[in-house]
């Protein structure tokens, strides 16, 4: 999986782009991409002294350095984030405390005649992700991780978290047969995660 943020302007003419013209755009950024991180065949490498540099990693995983260009993309999802009905442009952040204001000014309309909103914190994203209805029913997304919030990796992170806390669930309740085929546990999936980075590096 190849995931892609792209920061204003980019990101503000991205969304502008038709449906249509997507899958163009797709394929190119992806064989740019990709042929980015391919290693240089071998006579492009710098030498030192009279030893060649090792070969990469990335050659290994790939095949050889000499191979054809990359291939186009099976599959692949555009978002628009700014225009997306579900989210309108919207994220997670923690705001400060402030003064509260009703309709007339002095109060929030609702009996409290004046005060102080208190600030956010990280407590509130935890208390978000408390699992309700005999923790039959949790929630994840970049909202709920205290640390990471506003983010890929935290929406990520806290995916991984719930579904470990599901299985955990299912096997307390002797639900065996919907966890068979899902026996790794939270160390497996940090393990797998931490290769992954070193194979990216």
């Amino acid at each position: 999986m190849l995931m892609l943020f792209f920061g204003p302007p980019v990101a503000e003419a991205i969304e502008n782009i038709t449906p249509e013209r997507d899958a163009e755009l797709t394929s190119h950024v992806h064989t740019r991409l990709v042929a980015a991180i391919l290693p240089k065949p071998p006579e492009n490498h710098r030498k030192t002294g009279n030893d060649a540099v090792a070969p990469s990693a990335a050659a290994a995983a790939i095949g050889s350095a000499e191979s054809s260009a990359p291939s186009r993309p099976v599959a692949s999802v555009v978002t628009r984030w700014r225009s997306d009905p579900h989210s309108l442009g919207s994220y997670t952040y923690l705001p400060a405390a402030r003064k509260r204001s009703g309709a007339n000014g002095s109060g929030d309309g609702h009996g409290d005649e004046g005060g102080v909103r208190p600030a956010a914190s990280p407590l509130d994203m935890m208390e978000l992700a408390r699992p309700v209805c005999g923790g039959q029913l949790g929630f994840c997304g970049e909202a709920c991780h205290p640390d990471l919030y506003a983010s890929v990796h935290g929406a990520l992170m806290s995916g991984l978290e719930e579904g470990v806390r599901i299985v955990n669930l299912a096997n307390e309740r002797g639900v065996r047969h919907l966890v068979a085929s899902s026996e790794r546990t939270e160390q497996q999936l940090a393990r797998e995660g931490d290769r992954a980075c070193r194979q990216l590096m």
